[in-house]
This record gives structure tokens, C-alpha cells and sequence, in this order.
């Protein structure tokens, strides 16, 4: 059997206007859930490009690595070194901030110390806010250091430094450098005389310096000056990283020798290497080699630690300088006429003309 439902239009009035109120007055009875709605933000048109400021000119684009620093002539302004050490290039000068008087690079050149026109401390200065992020920040002057230093000595990785103040005749160490700097130490030296060559330890635990009448002398600790054991009269000397072991280059005995582990207990020397002369001396940041140059000449030499091997590099036209840069394995020879590297990374024979190797001692090498 079939039923016919017939509903009247009259019937279903109630049921829509029941059902419309019902949809607009649930929400009321439900709880509310807050709805985040991100604003549209309009892409930017292209425009006109504008001038660089006067920093900005002076900065190198970024994206460009920083192989380090150079300094300019008159040591007033700061040059970066960028790109590759196979196709190294010299950016524009920057300018320092205008209380400075002097300026002063370590080894790796993280960072700069500053003598300030005014009478406040040496200064830290980081490198890489005036270079990397396109900003100039202020000194953070050294709490307790002098202020206007005749030289400063930095450690082979920066880490430390010395102060020689010649008007006051003392030495002040600073350790730490260059996020926590801090006064470590002050030395006397009138009794001893003008100190004509510095070194520091990593740690700042060990100064050695050389004075005008040649005797040498160490201090370990802030303790009083102890002479340095050796027969060798220091051209040059660098610490190795992060050790007590120092190098020594003696160019009237043409010898390069390692006083290991400067203590107040003396310990022999070792003889590196003989038959060359070298006026500059520095250690790559492993201390796995050291680098010796002789400026005069223009010859540069390798020193393997481990195999005692002592490898002469011909062929470099300008030694100015003998700086390791950010990264502790290359060194700036030169900027002038042209940018000189030299990569302690690769074979010499990739770097140089031709090599030559060097007549070695057999009695070993230092401890590290």
C-alpha cells in the first residue's frame, strides 16, 4: 500500500524561521575561540637605488669572506683583505672611530686594541662589527691598562698581550683578549733597562724580554725577572700556541732553536734547524709549523715541528711583514705594490718557484 504525504507551504513557515533562529543564536551558547588573521604586508616596489653612506662606501659587500687585515701607512685607518687566498683583494680603508690615536692588529686579528686621543685605556675594538655586520661599534676600553703605550706585544692566537710604557718603565699583561679583557699583571723594569723585544705566552702566563744590552730575561707567573738559559741571541722569537715552548731565530749562528716549556726550572735547548738567517718568526695556530722569514733577502722558510723537516720557499718578491691572518695558517707578506699571501696549508711548491731544503739538526724537537 502507498501513502501520499501532502504538506501544506503554511506548515513549513515555523520550521524555517525556528531553524534561521537557531544558527544565529548557537554561537552565543558555544565558546568563543579567538581567530589570528596575519596582515597583509605589500612587497616592496623597486626604486631608485640610493647613495652609500660614508660607511657604507668604505665597507666590503657582504657575502665577501674576510682573509684579515691590513693596516694603512700611518697605522690611522684599517684595511680588509677578502675573497680567497688564490685571488686575495685589498678593500676599501675604514676609517676609526675619531678618539683614536693608534691602532694595533694581533696574530688572527679578531679584533684590534686602540690608543685612544683621550686619556682612557687601550681600547678592544671588534673587527668584524666594523666589517661583517656594516656597523662601527665604540672602544670597550681595558680596566687598569695604560693609555698610551710605546709598543704592544700580542700572544701567537691573540689571547694576551703586553703593554711597555717607557715614561712609567713597566709592563702590564692582559689576558683574556678579546671578550673578557683583564689586567693580569704589571712588571717593573727600571732596574733591567729599555726592553728592545717582547713575547707572551697564550695565557699570559710568561713574558720574555730581550733587553738593549742583549741579555734576555722571563717572568713566569708576575714573578721577579729570572734570565733566560741560552747561548743564543734572539733575531727574532715567537711562543708556540697555546704552550710555554719558545721558538728562537739567531741569525749570527744561523740557527732556529726551541727553548721547550720556559719555566723557573731551566731546560735544554733543541736546534730546529741551521744554515739560514731569519729576522721575523711566527707559529701557524696548531703550532704545527713555524713560518721564518728573513725580510732582507726576501726568502721565507716552512719548519715542520713533528718531522723536523725545514722546507725554503724561493721565489717571494716582498717580506714586509710576517702576520697570520683569521684563519692561523695564512700569512700577509705584503700590500705593497701588490697583495702578497703566503698559505702554510698547501705544498710550497704551489706558492713558490722552486723549494730547497734546509740542513736540520737531529736532536729532536720541542714538547708540546
Amino acid at each position: 500500500m502507498k501513502f501520499r504525504y501532502i504538506i501544506d507551504r503554511s506548515m513549513l513557515r515555523p520550521v524555517l524561521l525556528y531553524s534561521a533562529a537557531f544558527w544565529m543564536l548557537a554561537p552565543l551558547a558555544m565558546p568563543q575561540v579567538p581567530i589570528s588573521i596575519s596582515p597583509h604586508v605589500p612587497a616592496k616596489l623597486p626604486g631608485p637605488k640610493l647613495a652609500p653612506t660614508h660607511q657604507e662606501k668604505h665597507l666590503p659587500t657582504a657575502g665577501r669572506p674576510i682573509l684579515g687585515y691590513a693596516l694603512s701607512p700611518d697605522a690611522t685607518s684599517v684595511q680588509a683583505i677578502y675573497g680567497t687566498v688564490k685571488a686575495p683583494q685589498m678593500g676599501d680603508m675604514v676609517s676609526l672611530p675619531t678618539v683614536v690615536k693608534q691602532v694595533y692588529l694581533p696574530q688572527r686579528q679578531h679584533f684590534a686594541l686602540l690608543e685612544q686621543t683621550s686619556g682612557e685605556s687601550v681600547a678592544v675594538w671588534p673587527l668584524h662589527h666594523a666589517f661583517a655586520n656594516n656597523e662601527n661599534s665604540d672602544p670597550v676600553p681595558v680596566k687598569g691598562a695604560m693609555a698610551h703605550p710605546d709598543s704592544v706585544t700580542f700572544s701567537p692566537r691573540g689571547d694576551s698581550a703586553v703593554l711597555y710604557s717607557r715614561s712609567t718603565a713597566s709592563l702590564q699583561l692582559l689576558s683574556h683578549l678579546p671578550l673578557e679583557p683583564s689586567l693580569t699583571t704589571e712588571l717593573g723594569v727600571a732596574s733591567y733597562g729599555t726592553p728592545v723585544q717582547i713575547a707572551v705566552s697564550d695565557d699570559a702566563a710568561v713574558v720574555v724580554v730581550k733587553w738593549a744590552d742583549g741579555n734576555s730575561a722571563f717572568s713566569l707567573n708576575g714573578s721577579a725577572w729570572r734570565p733566560l738559559a741560552t747561548s743564543f741571541n734572539p733575531q727574532a722569537w715567537t711562543f708556540i700556541p697555546g704552550t710555554h715552548d719558545l721558538a728562537i731565530s739567531d741569525i749570527a749562528q744561523k740557527a732556529l732553536v726551541l727553548l721547550p716549556a720556559i719555566s723557573e726550572v731551566s731546560s735544554a735547548s733543541h736546534v730546529l734547524a741551521q744554515g739560514f738567517q731569519a729576522d721575523r718568526l711566527a707559529a701557524t695556530k696548531s703550532g704545527g709549523q713555524l713560518i721564518a722569514a728573513n725580510a732582507a733577502t726576501g726568502q721565507l722558510w716552512t719548519i715542520e715541528l713533528k718531522s723536523g723537516t725545514a722546507t725554503l720557499n724561493n721565489g717571494i718578491s716582498r717580506i714586509d711583514t710576517l702576520s697570520a691572518l683569521r684563519n692561523g695558517f695564512t700569512f700577509l707578506l705584503s700590500t705593497s705594490p701588490s697583495l702578497s699571501l703566503f698559505d702554510s696549508t698547501v705544498s710550497p711548491a704551489s706558492v713558490a718557484s722552486s723549494t730547497t731544503t734546509v740542513g736540520l739538526a737531529q736532536d729532536g724537537v720541542g714538547r708540546h
